[in-house]
């Protein structure tokens, strides 16, 4: 399981087995790191990084054996980007660009190496807070904020011993 975790004036991206255990370090930074995901076959993580003064995405090749990342890392974003996600037949990374843009950078891994082609903006829908997506990459859940002010919410108990038959 891979979290983000600020540690003093660190930021981590840090990695727990799934028996548990301590975690232990994949990424650590000054600048801000986000989420962090492993792709489907578990060799490489794709995760969020204010490095450069922007968020960006980035790749990184994992080793199970040594459980540490692998090699260099890769800049998959093009101007920016935040909440990486692999599709889960690891065929695209998705991710929010600037102004609410849903992308999607299709990847192949060809002998440990990432290759990926240009990003393609999928959909805008701005004030996306939190989303998912579904295995196949074809259907999108969000959260997205809502400006407009709501009355309280009603909760009725019992509902149905009111209902007339």
């Amino acid at each position: 399981m891979l979290f983000s975790q600020r540690i003093g004036v660190d930021n981590r991206i840090r990695a727990v087995a799934a028996e548990g255990g301590d975690p232990w370090d994949m990424v650590a930074a000054r600048a801000s790191l986000g989420p962090a995901q492993f792709s489907s076959t578990g060799s490489w993580i794709v995760y969020e990084s204010a490095e450069s003064g922007e968020a960006e995405i980035y790749a990184a090749p994992f080793s199970a054996t040594r459980g540490a990342l692998a090699g260099r890392r890769i800049k998959v974003s093009a101007a920016g980007g935040s909440e990486p996600r692999w599709r889960r037949d690891g065929k695209e990374i998705l991710y929010l660009a600037p102004a609410g843009r849903m992308t999607a950078v299709e990847v192949r891994i060809v002998d440990a190496v990432l290759e990926h082609r240009d990003e393609r903006t999928l959909f805008t829908m701005p004030g996306i807070m939190a989303w998912d997506v579904t295995a196949n990459g074809e259907r999108f859940l969000a959260s997205i904020e809502n400006e407009q002010r709501v009355g309280p919410l009603v909760l009725i108990q019992n509902w149905l011993s009111r209902v007339r038959r």
